[in-house]
């Protein structure tokens, strides 16, 4: 028994490294998914700009890639109604539609409302975005540049390129704050880990749909 308990240690000491080397692995690799989900092409000129629904700086990106002359027409997505919404809207109680707030963030940073178009009608993910869009196209040939958040662009990238194909450019609009070091901020960590998840539900098969959503 004596003989075996240097063995033992060892074969314990060599667990619980290995173990620290994995800790040591996942938080770097955590540390750079800012990065990794950040990552994509510059703009490039196309045939329209596309806005994804979501926070208001997505627009306003938009806006300024359209005065550049990045592209001619802005495709600006209907996203479902938010359920708490809903309930103010039986209430009596005005909140503007999402969509409806992005074309006045569009109109009054320059673009004019004959170059604004809309998509969808209701869509209740990126997925169903980015099939709207394709409904949309009907299989013509057009450059899409979707504009969205920095921390989507990794997952939208993958939606677009297999719903609508390899005709698109996915950018981060620089207006939304997105610190490399994204554990520093309670916004962008949410963000992130939210993000993950996202990604992994995407990569095993989930989809989320407007019509399952009713």
């Amino acid at each position: 028994m004596k003989a075996s308990t240097p063995c033992a240690v060892r074969c314990l000491l060599a667990v619980i490294g290995a173990g620290v080397c994995v800790i040591l692995v996942c938080i770097a690799l955590l540390a750079s998914a800012g990065d990794w989900l950040r990552a994509g092409p510059a703009p490039e000129t196309a045939d329209a700009i596309v806005v994804l629904a979501g926070m208001p700086e997505r627009a306003l990106y938009a806006a300024e890639l359209f005065k550049a002359g990045y592209a001619k027409k802005i495709f600006v997505s209907r996203p479902l109604r938010e359920h708490s919404l809903e309930i103010l809207d039986k209430l009596g109680i005005a909140m503007p539609k999402a969509e409806d707030v992005n074309a006045q963030i569009l109109t009054r940073s320059g673009v004019p409302s004959t170059d604004i178009l809309f998509f969808g009608k209701g869509s209740a993910s990126t997925w169903d975005e980015a099939r709207a869009m394709a409904d949309l196209i009907q299989g013509k040939p057009l450059k899409l540049l979707v504009v969205t958040s920095p921390y989507h662009v990794r997952r939208a990238s993958m939606i677009f390129r297999q719903t609508y194909g390899p005709a698109h450019i996915v950018v981060g609009t620089p207006y939304e704050p997105f610190p490399r070091e994204w554990w520093r901020s309670q916004d962008a960590a949410r963000n992130v880990l939210l993000e993950l998840a996202k990604i992994t539900f995407y990569l095993v098969g989930g989809r989320f749909t407007e019509s399952a959503q009713k």
